[in-house]
């Protein structure tokens, strides 16, 4: 049976109502700022299924978690494998967090297979939380048909960064451009492919649902990727309105199919 690996980016704007506001002293219109206040408590990132244990198609997701300082902690993943289906398959995290340990599981369905199980971590510093998971079911063959199938990795890690932490691959927005282009510094390494992720913050904040706040995700072979027009979207581009915030996340992921560097940024259209 012939089997293919096709990565998936996940791109997902944040959304918050702001204003533009002038300059006393230079009289010019200043480029509003996201709301301080949107997403103090969420942390973003990736999981990467174990290169080890899963050879064949050893693939990198998007992951969100709104992690309080002590109580219960909860987010998604997003499963970037491509599917027998279209759509999107989430997974939800639950757990509780404590002196910044994380305990919990995560739980999904994957083209109609359940999978799921331990979700633990720790902070590392003061912007990084790092963990692992388990699939309790095992390394999960899923055929589609006589031409394609894909495995779900029986473990693997997870990276999440705070909301803004932009130092890895330093990106940068070019608001000016209609669709808006997202530009970051190139990762080590050559036949590197870059997932995107767009939310709408607001939404996020609201609502913890990657279903209904997802805008756009897709794929991009070079350091830079224009709104709408990467490979391997899920859903097509949600419109981005004028004046409201939103988050993208970037993740380098080299020819083994392993991270190398990851990245989120907020901005308002």
């Amino acid at each position: 049976m012939k089997k293919k690996t096709i990565f998936k980016m996940l791109f997902i704007p944040l959304v918050t109502l702001a204003t533009i506001s002038c300059d006393d002293t230079e009289g010019e219109l200043v480029a509003p700022l996201p709301n301080p206040e949107l997403l103090t408590d969420f942390w973003f990132g990736y999981y990467q299924e174990d290169p080890l244990t899963n050879p064949e198609d050893p693939l990198a997701g998007f992951i969100y978690l709104k992690i309080p300082d002590s109580g219960n902690f909860e987010g998604e993943l997003y499963f970037s494998y491509s599917g027998c289906e279209g759509g999107v398959d989430i997974g939800r995290v639950t757990g509780t967090a404590s002196n910044g340990n994380l305990d919990g599981t995560w739980s999904g369905n994957a083209d109609g297979k359940n999978v799921g199980g331990d979700y633990l971590g720790q902070l590392v510093g003061d912007e990084m939380y790092q963990g692992t998971y388990i699939n309790d079911a095992g390394k999960v063959e899923i055929v589609c048909d006589e031409d394609f199938s894909y495995y779900v990795a029986s473990n693997g890690t997870w990276t999440l960064q705070k909301t803004g932490n932009n130092e890895e691959l330093n990106a940068t927005v070019n608001k000016d451009s209609d669709p808006i282009a997202l530009n970051w510094d190139a990762g080590n390494g050559s036949g590197l492919t870059y997932s995107v992720v767009f939310i709408d913050a607001e939404c996020l904040e609201q609502n913890l649902d990657l279903e209904e706040c997802l805008m756009w995700s897709g794929i991009s072979t070079s350091n830079s990727i224009i709104y709408g027009e990467g490979i391997g979207e899920t859903i097509p581009a949600q419109r981005l309105v004028s004046g409201n915030s939103y988050i993208a996340s970037i993740t380098c992921i080299n020819t083994s199919g392993e991270v190398t560097a990851s990245s989120n940024i907020t901005f308002v259209r």
